[in-house]
């Protein structure tokens, strides 16, 4: 639930901590095309996993946080979920998962869980991908530096090249 948590981004705020998850999760190893199970209420963070989802090209499984174990599992297995993302007071209806899924939270602390908090300390230090230059065209035009500061957009740029699409 949301715990009666209100918190305000800015959209460049939203942009730079977006940014960071995606670093974040494509270090923990989730790639373009896999899976995402989101069972979280409305928690602050619930806005920036979908844009990160987004921007690895991981489709989302929403979840609502009235399932089950069981129903849970066969979202899981039938949707081919490769991490699951939901909040502490929802983690022991995963008890079944194996060691193959990325089990992630949200909100709270669980054992064999990481918390989505880590993303942040681990990754203050990198710069954000940047956003589009500006400049007053109709289209955005991306940057993109050769730093890996810069991944995401430079990861995504590269695979719709080799996926025979065109550079922006």
């Amino acid at each position: 639930g949301d715990a009666g948590r209100d918190v305000r981004l800015s959209f460049e705020e939203l942009r730079r901590r977006s940014n960071r998850l995606a670093n974040h999760l494509r270090a923990l190893g989730l790639r373009r095309g896999d899976r995402i199970l989101l069972m979280l209420g409305n928690v602050p963070n619930l806005w920036e996993l979908m844009l990160a989802a987004i921007k690895l090209s991981c489709p989302i499984i929403p979840t609502t946080t009235l399932m089950m174990p069981n129903d849970l599992r066969d979202r899981v297995v039938r949707g081919g979920a490769k991490a699951i993302v939901t909040e502490a007071s929802y983690a022991d209806r995963f008890d079944w998962l194996d060691g193959s899924h990325i089990k992630l939270l949200a909100a709270g602390q669980a054992s064999g869980w990481q918390s989505l908090g880590d993303a942040a300390a681990a990754d203050a230090e990198r710069s954000p991908a940047p956003s589009d230059s500006g400049g007053g065209g109709l289209q955005p035009r991306a940057r993109l530096h050769g730093t890996p500061d810069h991944d995401i957009e430079a990861a995504i740029q590269r695979e719709r090249v080799a996926d025979g699409g065109t550079a922006f």
